[in-house]
This record gives structure tokens, sequence and C-alpha cells, in this order.
């Protein structure tokens, strides 16, 4: 972990040596602190890290005074002033202490309480998840400084705005590639009739590409309201899914939140959300990534509405194409074992052969056709998808 240009923090409460033998340069920084905040560290990182990475809080024992480099440049330790052995308490590394177990050198091992800072014995281990590190016997505690949450995931520690800005950026390439389909999609609505009003309106309350566009041309057909309806249902059943995937991880936040991130649940969204669990899953991300492709979405449609008019014949220049394009960029990434290529080789295979003979609703039987040959393929090989 680059810990060059990081700082240190230190609260009102005793007096620390900076003694860290590490080529990074770090700043201490002694200030007149409430009393509750004098056992309080906080280290930040580079500032990439303080906008993308994680705070790591540090609360030693006010006898801790001296914190210093270890053998690795990676191990961090601290030693008491005294030199006396005993337990302290040190880093929660962003994580819930329920989640670190600790054994000492006598083998006994102990989870930690919800809300308690886990307790390192010297030369014990300390065992967090799959990860190992061990303490130095000649000293009294491993900081663990090069463990944090990796940058693709979130947790519920970090702060909104820096995770609303991830989920910013994170959607910008799928947001930008939609911008053909946006286009298209407004330039169609005009030409269905619709007035950039209704047009726009389409966009902005069903927030649906595929279903707008069948919609738009149904709708310029001549198609009854129940048959847009119930198509628009048929070509939307795949967020039932995501719903249903995503539901361990949302159903404990508030009804709003719930609300708000299940109207802004597209292919986009679920591809960049649906890989975190309860610990990762962090709904200022989730709503940076859908609260910005919705913009950058109605964006591209109104862009559509106003130019499309002076374009003539944008539908025939092939910009339904990016509706293929975004579906396989979001595809490819999670085509990683067996059950996987069965569901996407049947759907495509399906898709093909149901096109060709003109099978109604080609699209939707395919795509329930791979799913269930990619749960056959599951259930009897032992692989997750």
């Amino acid at each position: 972990m680059n810990l060059r240009h990081s700082h240190v923090w230190l609260s009102s409460g005793p007096v620390v040596e900076h003694v860290l033998n590490s080529p990074a340069q770090h700043q201490i920084h002694h200030s007149d602190a409430p009393r509750h905040l004098n056992k309080n560290f906080a280290i930040n990182l580079s500032l990439w890290d303080w906008m993308f990475g994680t705070i790591y809080v540090i609360r030693p024992t006010p006898q801790c005074i001296r914190f210093g480099a270890g053998e690795r440049d990676d191990d961090r330790h601290a030693v008491c002033g005294d030199g006396t052995q005993g337990k302290i308490s040190a880093i929660d590394c962003a994580r819930n202490a329920s989640d670190t177990l600790l054994k000492d050198d006598a083998g006994s091992v102990r989870q930690g309480k919800p809300g308690e800072l886990p307790l390192f014995i010297p030369g014990g281990e300390i065992a967090r998840r799959s990860k190992i590190v061990q303490a130095s016997p000649r000293s009294t505690l491993s900081l663990c400084l090069h463990e944090r949450l990796p940058r693709t995931a979130m947790s519920h520690t970090t702060l909104p705005s820096r995770a609303f800005l991830k989920g910013a950026i994170d959607i910008m390439p799928l947001s930008l590639a939609v911008l053909p389909w946006g286009l298209l999609a407004g330039s169609l609505a005009i030409d269905a009739g619709l007035s950039p009003l209704h047009g726009q309106g389409l966009s902005a309350i069903v927030f649906a590409g595929a279903a707008q566009l069948v919609a738009i041309g149904m709708l310029k057909g001549g198609a009854g309201f129940f048959s847009i309806m119930i198509t628009t249902l048929l070509l939307t059943s795949q967020h039932l899914l995501y719903g249903m995937t995503m539901r361990p991880v949302i159903s404990e936040l508030p009804g709003r939140w719930r609300a708000a991130l299940g109207f802004l649940l597209t292919d986009e969204f679920f591809a960049l959300t649906s890989g975190h669990d309860r610990e990762t899953f962090n709904r200022w991300y989730a709503l940076g990534v859908g609260l910005t492709f919705y913009i950058a979405w109605n964006l591209f449609t109104l862009a559509g509405v106003l130019v499309g008019s002076s374009i003539p014949g944008l539908e025939h220049l092939g910009l339904d194409f990016s509706i293929a394009a975004t579906f396989v960029a979001l595809i490819a990434p999670v085509v990683k074992n067996v059950p996987t290529v069965v569901c996407v080789a049947v759907s495509l295979f399906c898709s093909v052969l149901f096109s060709y003979w003109q099978v109604g609703s080609a699209l939707v039987l395919s795509g329930l056709a791979g799913m269930f040959a990619g749960f056959i393929c599951q259930k009897y090989s032992g692989v997750r998808a």
C-alpha cells in the first residue's frame, strides 16, 4: 500500500514520538480535541485514497505512545513507551470487530463482539477472513495498515460523498455507451408523433431503453395500450430477477431508499452493484451509479428530441447497434464458468433460431431458455454461476 503523502492526526492525549522508519513522509498534528476523542487517530492516505479508499481509525490505549516500523515495509507496529507487554486496543481496519477472530499463543480463539475493538496479543495471530497477520513477538500489536477494502468495493464506513462520486465515475463508461441509444429514442419519439414534452417524459418516467424503443415503434404502428403494456412488461421482466438478487443487501434499507434504488435499477446498475454483499454494499455508491446513469440517459434523449428532427433518417444509421454492444460489454466480464457459458450460448442459439422461425417474443423466450439451461448445468455441475 502506498503511504506516501499520508497524514496522521493525533487528538489531545499523550505525547507521541513519531519513529516510522519508512520512505513515506508522515506528518503528525496535535490538537486540543474534546476529552472523549483523546484516544482517536485518523489516517488519511493520498488524495486518491481519500476519495476512493478507506479511512482507517486507530484507537490505542493512552499507555501506547510510540509507533514504529516492523521488519517489513507493510508491517507497522506500535510499542508501549514503558516496554510492558499486554493487551491493548488497536485498529479496526474499517471493519466490524465481529468479523475479526483473535488467536493467542495458547491457541485459544474468540470472536470479537459487535462494536468492540479487537484486542491484539503479542506474538499471536490475527485472522481477518482468510488473511493471517503475524504480530512480531517484540512488539505489542500489529496495526495491519496494509489491509483495506479493495477500491472496487464500498463499505458502510465509506463517506457518502466519496462513495457517491466513485459510483458516478464507475458508471460513466456505460453512460457514454448509450449515447446513440438515447439519441435514437428521442428522435423516434418525435417521429412517432409525440410532443417534445411527451418524448422526454417517456425517458424520465419509464427509464427503460429497449422497452422505450419497442413501445415507440408499436405506438407508431397503431398498437393498443394494453398490447404495449404487456410487451413492455415482458421486455423488462429481468428486473424482477435483478430485484430478487439484490433483496438481501437492500432489504434493511429504509423504504425511501428501496423505492429510489428500485426505480434506478437497470441492466447497467445491476452489473456494477450485484457483486456487492451486505458488507461491501453502499447505498450512496449505488445512488451515484443509478442517478448518474439516469441523468445521462435523459440528457441523451433530450438531445435526440432537439436534434433528431433535423437529421433525416436517423433510425437508419445503425444507432440501435449500441443496444447490442452495451449488453455485450455487460455480459462479457461475468462469463467465467461453465453454467454462465451455457446460459449465454443457449440464449444466443435460441434467439437466432426463433428469429429465423419468426416466433413471437423470440428474445424473451430465448432468454428464458438460456436461464433454464444455465440452472440445470449449475445444479448438476455444482458450480455456482
